[in-house]
């Protein structure tokens, strides 16, 4: 696929930056070691290769090793956690989950393979981490994918949050509902659609039996509305079972809406009966917004 190879040929270039700087602190470590051997110093600690340039980095090398031996294998489907170092890029991942789902899907010859894919949590991130899970939320549309949301399990210094258990449950959940047939709630309120009246827009969730609530009885966090896409100011919201009427007294006429669109938003409370949160969406994106990110990552 032409972002797979896009991505690789990147690769090179970028690991021809890392092996010129390598290069360059194994001259000077030499140079410093033969100092100190004339000074009777001990010589300066070892340097190693740069995470980019071990054999791991390589595009493809993981799935090589470690994927494709296990060709026919049976198995009942994957969860998939990962997206971290996708995060500089986070648009064009869209596309790369959707190869690697197909591809997958290919190489263990089952078009239906389920495939439960882990959003990323909170985390302090210089990339754009909303961006990231948004490209995460879009293979929920692939058949047979569900999303699981991990908002306000993450921390926001660690990359590697400690509350597992947590995530492990809700990974469980979509897991025993498909798979098993288990008749549960197992995700929380998805956006289905948006109506703008009156200066208001009206939300409305797919809530899979159960309903909307704030899980602290506080007014829900973290949702933001704008008229222009540029700025965005903190919204108002009232609750219905299934849906939501959003507005800002400083916005005449909504355009759009996004939820929990930070790194690391306000502690999150859009949940439904079971505790479940919503996951973090954008709606109203105008399509030039969305062409412009296109373009950029292709």
């Amino acid at each position: 696929n032409r972002h797979i190879f896009r991505e690789r040929e990147q690769w090179q270039k970028d690991r021809l930056i890392y092996e010129n700087e390598y290069a360059l602190k194994l001259k000077n470590r030499e140079l410093a070691a033969q100092q100190a051997k004339e000074d009777g110093r001990l010589p300066p600690a070892k340097i190693y290769p740069p995470f980019q340039l071990r054999d791991n980095w390589n595009p493809g090398s993981l799935y090589n090793s470690l994927v494709c031996p296990l060709r026919g294998v049976v198995f009942k489907g994957v969860v998939w956690y990962q997206g971290e170092s996708n995060a500089n890029y986070p648009f064009v991942y869209r596309y790369q989950l959707a190869d690697m789902i197909h591809c997958w899907r290919n190489l263990f010859d089952n078009n239906s393979l389920p495939f439960y894919i882990i959003q990323l949590p909170d985390y302090q991130s210089a990339d754009d981490w909303p961006v990231i899970r948004e490209s995460q939320a879009s293979a929920d549309t692939l058949n047979d994918v569900r999303l699981i949301v991990t908002l306000g399990l993450g921390d926001s210094l660690n990359i590697h949050p400690v509350r597992k258990m947590e995530v492990g449950r809700r990974v469980s959940l979509q897991v025993l509902r498909k798979e098993y047939g288990y008749d549960l709630i197992a995700s929380g309120p998805k956006l289905q659609r948006m109506e703008i009246a009156g200066g208001k827009i009206r939300l409305s969730f797919d809530c899979s039996g159960s309903f909307i609530k704030s899980s602290d009885g506080r007014p829900l966090r973290n949702m933001e509305v704008s008229d222009n896409g540029l700025a965005f100011f903190p919204a108002k919201v009232r609750i219905g079972r299934n849906g939501l009427l959003v507005w800002s007294d400083k916005i005449k006429h909504p355009a759009m809406v996004r939820y929990a669109w930070k790194n690391v938003p306000e502690p999150i409370n859009f949940v439904n009966q079971d505790g479940l949160p919503a996951p973090p969406f954008f709606s109203g994106r105008k399509a030039k917004q969305l062409l412009m990110e296109k373009n950029k990552a292709n």
